[in-house]
Protein backbone atom coordinates (compact mmCIF):
# COMPACT_ATOMS: atom_id res chain seq x y z
CA UNK A 1 0.00 0.00 0.00
CA UNK A 2 1.40 3.42 -0.93
CA UNK A 3 1.59 6.25 1.59
CA UNK A 4 0.84 9.90 0.98
CA UNK A 5 4.27 10.55 -0.57
CA UNK A 6 4.55 7.21 -2.33
CA UNK A 7 6.45 5.22 0.32
CA UNK A 8 5.28 1.86 1.46
CA UNK A 9 3.12 1.77 4.59
CA UNK A 10 3.03 -1.39 6.67
CA UNK A 11 -0.69 -1.78 7.36
CA UNK A 12 -0.06 -4.50 9.91
CA UNK A 13 2.13 -2.13 11.95
CA UNK A 14 -0.51 0.62 11.73
CA UNK A 15 -3.28 -1.69 12.92
CA UNK A 16 -1.16 -2.91 15.81
CA UNK A 17 -0.48 0.66 16.94
CA UNK A 18 -4.16 1.59 16.68
CA UNK A 19 -5.10 -1.41 18.78
CA UNK A 20 -3.28 0.10 21.77
CA UNK A 21 -5.52 3.19 21.68
CA UNK A 22 -8.39 1.79 23.81
CA UNK A 23 -5.98 0.76 26.55
CA UNK A 24 -4.24 4.12 26.52
CA UNK A 25 -7.60 5.92 26.68
CA UNK A 26 -8.59 3.80 29.69
CA UNK A 27 -5.30 4.57 31.44
CA UNK A 28 -5.62 8.32 30.84
CA UNK A 29 -9.29 8.34 31.94
CA UNK A 30 -8.53 6.35 35.09
CA UNK A 31 -5.54 8.47 36.09
CA UNK A 32 -7.50 11.68 35.42
CA UNK A 33 -10.50 10.46 37.44
CA UNK A 34 -8.32 9.41 40.38
CA UNK A 35 -6.28 12.63 40.27
CA UNK A 36 -9.38 14.84 40.20
CA UNK A 37 -10.91 12.91 43.10
CA UNK A 38 -7.75 13.33 45.18
CA UNK A 39 -7.52 17.01 44.20
CA UNK A 40 -11.08 17.71 45.40
CA UNK A 41 -10.44 15.74 48.59
CA UNK A 42 -7.24 17.70 49.17
CA UNK A 43 -9.15 20.97 48.77
CA UNK A 44 -11.68 19.80 51.35
CA UNK A 45 -8.89 18.92 53.77
CA UNK A 46 -7.11 22.25 53.19
CA UNK A 47 -10.22 24.15 54.32
CA UNK A 48 -9.89 22.43 57.65
CA UNK A 49 -11.72 19.41 58.93
CA UNK A 50 -13.67 21.30 61.59
CA UNK A 51 -14.71 24.13 59.29
CA UNK A 52 -15.93 21.59 56.75
CA UNK A 53 -18.31 20.20 59.38
CA UNK A 54 -19.42 23.68 60.45
CA UNK A 55 -20.31 24.85 56.95
CA UNK A 56 -21.17 21.84 54.81
CA UNK A 57 -23.46 20.00 57.19
CA UNK A 58 -25.90 22.80 57.95
CA UNK A 59 -26.36 25.05 60.94
CA UNK A 60 -25.18 24.20 64.40
CA UNK A 61 -27.92 22.71 66.53
CA UNK A 62 -30.17 24.92 68.70
CA UNK A 63 -28.63 26.01 71.98
CA UNK A 64 -25.27 26.46 70.31
CA UNK A 65 -24.03 28.77 73.06
CA UNK A 66 -23.71 25.82 75.44
CA UNK A 67 -23.40 23.11 72.79
CA UNK A 68 -19.83 22.11 71.92
CA UNK A 69 -18.88 22.80 68.32
CA UNK A 70 -18.79 19.94 65.84
CA UNK A 71 -15.43 18.57 64.85
CA UNK A 72 -14.15 16.67 61.85
CA UNK A 73 -11.59 13.96 61.38
CA UNK A 74 -10.11 12.26 58.34
CA UNK A 75 -11.63 8.92 57.39
CA UNK A 76 -9.89 6.35 55.20
CA UNK A 77 -12.93 4.14 54.65
CA UNK A 78 -15.13 5.62 53.39
CA UNK A 79 -12.69 8.24 52.16
CA UNK A 80 -13.39 11.82 53.26
CA UNK A 81 -14.15 13.87 56.36
CA UNK A 82 -16.19 12.30 59.17
CA UNK A 83 -18.04 14.85 61.33
CA UNK A 84 -19.04 14.48 64.97
CA UNK A 85 -21.87 16.54 66.48
CA UNK A 86 -22.87 16.84 70.09
CA UNK A 87 -26.42 15.74 70.84
CA UNK A 88 -27.70 16.57 74.31
CA UNK A 89 -30.46 13.94 74.11
CA UNK A 90 -27.77 11.25 73.63
CA UNK A 91 -25.44 12.87 76.12
CA UNK A 92 -22.51 12.76 73.72
CA UNK A 93 -21.20 13.01 70.19
CA UNK A 94 -22.66 11.23 67.20
CA UNK A 95 -20.42 10.67 64.17
CA UNK A 96 -21.49 10.87 60.54
CA UNK A 97 -19.45 9.13 57.86
CA UNK A 98 -18.49 11.19 54.81
CA UNK A 99 -20.41 9.14 52.29
CA UNK A 100 -19.10 6.96 49.51
CA UNK A 101 -18.50 9.53 46.76
CA UNK A 102 -14.72 9.89 47.05
CA UNK A 103 -14.22 6.17 47.66
CA UNK A 104 -16.35 5.25 44.65
CA UNK A 105 -14.65 7.65 42.24
CA UNK A 106 -11.15 6.74 43.41
CA UNK A 107 -11.93 3.02 43.10
CA UNK A 108 -13.44 3.47 39.62
CA UNK A 109 -10.45 5.54 38.48
CA UNK A 110 -8.02 2.93 39.76
CA UNK A 111 -9.98 0.11 38.08
CA UNK A 112 -10.11 2.02 34.77
CA UNK A 113 -6.34 2.56 34.83
CA UNK A 114 -5.73 -1.09 35.73
CA UNK A 115 -8.03 -2.23 32.91
CA UNK A 116 -6.12 0.03 30.53
CA UNK A 117 -2.77 -1.38 31.60
CA UNK A 118 -4.10 -4.91 31.19
CA UNK A 119 -5.53 -4.06 27.75
CA UNK A 120 -2.23 -2.61 26.55
CA UNK A 121 -0.29 -5.61 27.90
CA UNK A 122 -2.61 -8.15 26.26
CA UNK A 123 -2.65 -6.33 22.93
CA UNK A 124 1.12 -5.92 22.90
CA UNK A 125 1.57 -9.60 23.63
CA UNK A 126 -0.89 -10.46 20.85
CA UNK A 127 1.04 -8.19 18.46
CA UNK A 128 4.37 -9.81 19.40
CA UNK A 129 3.47 -13.02 17.56
CA UNK A 130 2.98 -11.22 14.23
CA UNK A 131 6.63 -10.29 13.91
CA UNK A 132 5.86 -6.60 13.55
CA UNK A 133 7.75 -5.50 16.62
CA UNK A 134 10.53 -8.07 16.69
CA UNK A 135 14.11 -7.33 15.82
CA UNK A 136 16.35 -10.27 14.91
CA UNK A 137 19.21 -11.06 17.24
CA UNK A 138 22.69 -10.43 15.89
CA UNK A 139 24.03 -13.56 14.25
CA UNK A 140 20.63 -15.26 14.13
CA UNK A 141 19.43 -16.46 10.76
Amino acid sequence: MAGPIGEQVNTEECSRQKSLTPGIVLIVAGVAMSALTLLVLHGEQQRGLDSFCWTDFGPILPGSAETPLPFGEFSWFPLGTACSYYYSQFGGYKSFDPGWGYTTFLTLGTLLAAAGILTVAVRRRAGAGTGTNRTPLPGAS
